[in-house]
């Protein structure tokens, strides 16, 4: 019984931490971008915004590049994806090449539609996600209880967890041509 009310209070909290996310993730709009989530757009993960990069160039120099391509997907149906490629990241010591594709199932957390809550419905695309340790071992991680609790906004997504990320709307990357960019590229 203990475990159901701890449960219910943290689920409780996650959504209250990410209504509270979302006002920090998009003032421009106001409250009027608030559960305007975009159909059939990528949502594009901050860190490959204007990047410019390929696969070829991150795994020439993996120290400095995380990510590749990561993005989301939503639908009108209430499914989407996530497609995740990143290259040279640790897990649990292990340097792994992530690829794949979750399918998911969403649902509006709240009536002002300023939340999702995903879960995990398929996966496509998986290559092996292999290790580079000593042991050349490999390292399979199970999707099945993916799931991601997203605040959602026209022009930006923040999903949260044991910390939170941006996805930027493909739309609105055009609206911000110097983000990523080196202060000499900016110029």
């Amino acid at each position: 019984m203990k475990k159901k009310i701890f449960a219910m209070l943290f689920v409780l909290v996650l959504i209250a931490t990410s209504i509270t996310a979302l006002a920090a993730c998009d003032k421009t709009g106001g409250s009027k971008n608030i559960g305007a989530l975009q159909m059939e757009k990528k949502y594009l993960a901050e860190k490959t915004v204007n990047s410019g990069l390929t696969e070829e160039d991150i795994l020439a120099r993996p120290e400095e590049y995380l990510t590749y391509q990561s993005y989301f997907i939503f639908h009108s149906n209430g499914t989407g994806e996530y497609v995740c490629n990143k290259v040279s990241y640790e897990l649990g010591g292990y340097e792994v090449n992530a690829k794949y594709t979750i399918r998911f199932k969403y649902v509006y957390a709240d009536d002002d539609k300023s939340a999702v809550a995903c879960f995990y419905d398929g996966l496509d695309n998986r290559s092996i996600i292999l290790s580079n340790n000593k042991k050349g071992e490999t390292y399979n991680y199970d999707f099945a209880d993916w799931s991601s609790l997203i605040t959602v906004s026209k022009n930006v997504l923040c999903v949260t967890g044991a910390g939170y990320s941006f996805f930027i709307n493909e739309d609105y990357v055009k609206q911000i041509p110097n983000f990523n960019k080196s202060t000499e590229e900016s110029k």
